[in-house]
């Protein structure tokens, strides 16, 4: 279309051209006209020697090509939309795993390292003779995943007591986790007596499951004490027994009185107490090794440090309630703590390991007021 023609377009729709001028582009127009409805008609019937003697292809074969294109164009467009959620995937996982890199590997302590202590400290004061190593790493979406064996004493051996999992993101723990003790697995008949309270005719089935053992295996024995003992004095009960103390039971505030008085879920601490960041006397870097000294402490000894040491360790599990809830509720955990604090620690129970016969010889000791008896291994004692 000429500027001419354009100019005369215009003109008519504003009234300039004269009468012949209007007339002269309506002619135009109507041939214009004309040669549209010409040109429909000759697609329509699909005139092949017209295309032909135009140079132009075949209406059939313009419509594949056009199949064709729009085929391919829809395949680019998938390969485009693929390509660019795989690209988002890739960044957005790229983007997680540098964040939650960052996070689990800064703070003093580090926090991979932090809530490690949280999640063991938590399994060491609720579950009698148990332990857990944790190894950690990331998973999911900022979070980290920590997984161990939970492992008892039975003699002199550490045995395994069960898988324990957990995942936490940034500070808190996502569920229960994995965890045999609280499932039910390593806890069935797991209980102490208060010394206010103890069912005779249970404790002397225990005491003749005991004399039925033979001489050559270990056991494991929960033992109830006839009255509360501060630390240093439970300590040195077992002082004439060939046998290892592993865990002490604190009484926390449980109800007394003969029909109140089992623990089923007691808190205490292991005879190695549970050290922690704050603890850490010193750290020496030998090349690649690293070696951190805590507080010495004497095996049969050092009650007020011992407590000190728990108090300290119910005192971080209160403040990371997001995650020891997991492992122990919350609930527990404040209410003991503010009973040893006003109170005092106090041991009412003890988990120990050893020759079944030597355990055997503890109903004759004065303190001993009820046992409960825990796993059997063959013997592997070997005397300190």
């Amino acid at each position: 279309m000429t500027e001419r023609f354009k100019q005369q377009l215009k003109d008519y729709a504003e009234g300039k051209l004269s009468g012949e001028e209007q007339a002269e582009l309506e002619r135009e127009m109507a041939k214009l006209e004309a040669y549209q409805e010409h040109m429909e008609v000759m697609l329509e019937k699909k005139d092949r020697r017209f295309f032909h003697e135009s140079n132009q292809e075949p209406p059939e074969l313009n419509q594949k090509k056009a199949r064709r294109l729009l085929k391919n164009g829809k395949r680019k467009a998938r390969f485009w939309s693929v390509g660019t959620v795989f690209g988002l995937f890739v960044i957005l996982a790229f983007l997680n795993s540098v964040i939650t890199s960052v996070y689990y590997s800064t703070g003093k302590p580090v926090r991979q390292d932090f809530y490690r202590d949280v999640l063991s400290s938590a399994v060491a004061v609720s579950r009698p003779n148990t332990t857990v190593a944790l190894s950690s790493g990331p998973t999911g979406i900022l979070s980290m995943k920590y997984s161990g064996m939970l492992n008892k004493q039975i003699g002199t051996e550490h045995v395994a007591a069960g898988a324990y999992e957990q995942t936490i993101r940034l500070n808190q723990s996502l569920g229960n986790g994995t965890d045999p003790y609280r499932q039910g697995g390593s806890s069935i008949g797991v209980y102490f007596h208060l010394p206010e309270s103890v069912d005779q005719e249970r404790s002397s089935v225990q005491w003749k499951r005991l004399s039925m053992l033979p001489e050559g295996t270990v056991a494991e024995a929960f033992v109830s004490l006839d009255h509360y003992y501060t630390t240093d004095e439970a300590l040195k009960l077992l002082g004439d027994f060939d046998l290892k103390l592993l865990w002490l039971a604190v009484y926390t505030g449980e109800d007394k009185g003969a029909d109140a008085g089992f623990v089923y879920q007691p808190l205490g601490f292991p005879l190695n107490p549970i050290w922690h960041y704050d603890d850490i006397e010193s750290i020496v870097r030998e090349g690649s090794m690293t070696t951190t000294k805590y507080p010495a402490i004497e095996e049969a000894g050092d009650g007020e440090r011992r407590d000190q040491n728990f108090i300290d360790t119910l005192k971080l599990l209160q403040k990371q309630k997001s995650i020891t809830s997991a492992v122990v509720p919350f609930s527990q955990i404040k209410k003991a703590l503010a009973y040893v604090e006003e109170n005092g620690v106090s041991i009412y129970g003890l988990v120990l390991t050893g020759p079944s016969k030597e355990l055997l010889k503890l109903q004759e000791a004065p303190a001993i007021k009820d046992i409960q008896l825990g796993e059997v291994r063959l013997w592997n004692w070997t005397s300190e």
